[in-house]
């Protein structure tokens, strides 16, 4: 696996094994690259943000994604650009980081970054 703060990029293999050991966990998955691009999310992700593949594909940077689903309201009532510079400072910390959210629905998740 990519160790944090490596600076190397999660290789096909290395995405193919956490998408394999994912099996039907059904709780939701993404996975980003050492850009910040997603590299993989699994349905889960997308049931739960209500994001669809087409909007998020492999390739959408994790910044795009924050923004969006920040913009829908998905963090709570906080305005999108404070949103956004807190979620990229928190992956920009090498450790696992955990947070709750609500969505709009109600829906309460704990996020967790590792």
């Amino acid at each position: 696996m990519l160790e944090p703060g490596s600076g190397g990029a999660l290789s096909p293999t290395e995405i193919r094994r956490i998408v394999r050991s994912c099996g039907d966990f059904d709780g939701g998955i993404s996975v980003y690259d050492a850009d910040l691009n997603l590299a993989y999310a699994n349905g889960a992700f997308y049931r739960l943000t209500g994001l669809s593949p087409d909007e998020v594909a492999p390739g959408t940077p994790y910044i795009d994604i924050v923004t969006m689903l920040a913009e829908r309201n998905w963090y709570g009532s906080a305005e999108s650009a404070d949103i956004v510079a807190e979620r990229l400072m928190s992956v920009s910390i090498p450790q696992c980081q955990s947070f709750d959210t609500t969505t709009p629905d109600g829906t309460r998740l704990n996020i967790s970054i590792a």
